[in-house]
């Protein structure tokens, strides 16, 4: 009988262990999916020209500033016309994560966005 009793435990246990286990996973994949459809920013080539908000590093190429979004490469310029943007306020944002809004256009040389303002993102 005790043995009985005792395999019923074992058994009890393991089962509750196997449904937190699965439980924790599935979490895990829903979370990962959100995070992920949140962080997406479609490619330039699926992005119709006109206005557009991209979030990405700002880098400094052969060509002048760009930006890159974990996928894309958008060629910046326009930053003239931004109130408030110096050669060094730009400066301090290369390298870093910022935010974009401007107009888009694409072309044979790739993409380039027509900057109407510009953040550091948190």
């Amino acid at each position: 009988m005790k043995h009985i009793i005792t395999t019923g435990i074992i058994i009890a246990v393991l089962g509750m262990t196997a449904l937190a286990l699965a439980s924790g996973d599935q979490k895990q994949k829903t979370t990962d999916k959100a995070s992920a459809k949140v962080m997406e920013t479609p490619a330039a080539a699926e992005v119709a020209p006109g206005p557009i908000k991209v979030r990405g590093v700002m880098e400094k190429t052969e060509e002048g500033l760009a930006l890159f979004d974990g996928k894309e490469t958008y060629q910046l310029s326009g930053f003239g016309n931004v109130e408030g943007m110096d050669k060094e306020t730009l400066d301090k944002m290369i390298g870093k994560l910022v935010s974009i809004s401007g107009d888009l256009e694409k072309n044979e040389a790739g993409a380039r966005i027509f900057v109407k303002e510009v953040t550091v993102a948190n």
